[in-house]
């Protein structure tokens, strides 16, 4: 929490629980912080009285190993930030990152295997290719608001795409789904 709570009366976080339940966690005060993994967690922060301002921050975590699903989302952020600087970060110091750690560990994990076997598994390496969006130049736009019938089921040429629709495509070189 980065403002001063002390004067504030509820700023409760309310939590839903797997039963259904709501139960309020009491409001942390300045300098301390609550974790909690809120793309899973159904939560709303309350309604404070007497208080000038509630400030807090968020920070994204995504799994360190290159290979767990990474389910990071800007959904939350976006309203709220400067969506060129919060799309480069996103895009070209996250997603690129991992793209690059995903290609190191299966050229890695290739390597330590023979590379001269009589079957090779072409279908593991065309899902690969295909989730970062290198087959037929192609790319599956899910539900990016730049669709053409307002649906998004159709499928366009890679360089049609606007730079801020990247990070919202379901399968793209910035997929959120794990390799395998």
């Amino acid at each position: 929490m980065l403002s001063d709570c002390s004067e504030m009366i509820s700023a409760e976080t309310a939590i839903r629980t797997p039963s259904g339940n709501i139960r309020k966690i009491r409001g942390p005060s300045m300098g301390t912080a609550v974790i909690m993994q809120g793309h899973y967690i159904e939560h709303q922060a309350l309604k404070a009285i007497g208080g000038l301002e509630r400030i807090s921050m968020v920070t994204p975590f995504r799994p360190r190993e290159p290979s767990v699903r990474d389910e990071l989302v800007l959904t939350g952020s976006q309203a709220i930030s400067n969506r060129s600087e919060l799309y480069h970060g996103f895009i070209y110091e996250c997603r690129l990152e991992l793209l690059e750690e995903r290609t190191a560990s299966e050229n890695k994990r290739r390597a330590e295997t023979n590379r001269y076997q009589a079957s090779i598994q072409y279908s593991r390496y065309d899902c690969i290719l295909e989730r970062a969006g290198f087959l037929l130049g192609r790319y599956s736009l899910g539900t990016c608001p730049c669709s053409r019938n307002g649906i998004g089921l159709d499928l366009i040429d890679a360089r049609e795409i606007p730079y801020h629709c990247l990070c919202l495509m379901k399968r793209c070189l910035f997929t959120t789904e794990s390799w395998i």
